[in-house]
């Protein structure tokens, strides 16, 4: 009986104590970071904010829309963007990285 509880408490420990990155639901979109993570897994892009604000500053134009996605198996940003010249352009921000990818 005593070996039984044991190995419960055991596995209860074990399936209690994951620890994940997880996206933050709140309407700020910002990526939420275990403290554990090594400066290397350190977000460089924290919000929608900073991803918009990133693509700006390389291409210009007007952000339209910026939503949470997948970049490379990763957490990031998929921003669309009207150029100045009239051009819409859909752009990936790894958020890990915080480099651009798209047009």
């Amino acid at each position: 009986m005593k070996i039984m509880l044991g190995i419960w408490g055991i596995c209860f420990v074990l399936s209690t104590s994951h620890v994940h990155a997880k996206l933050n639901p709140s309407a700020n979109n910002t990526i939420e970071q275990p403290a554990m993570f090594d400066k290397k897994f350190r977000l460089k892009i924290t919000s929608a904010q900073q991803a918009a604000q990133k693509v700006t500053s390389r291409y210009g134009g007007k952000v339209l829309r910026v939503k949470k996605k997948k970049v490379n198996g990763g957490p990031g940003y998929k921003v669309k963007l009207l150029k100045d010249n009239g051009q819409i352009v859909s752009l990936s921000v790894d958020a890990t990285s915080g480099r651009i990818k798209g047009n």
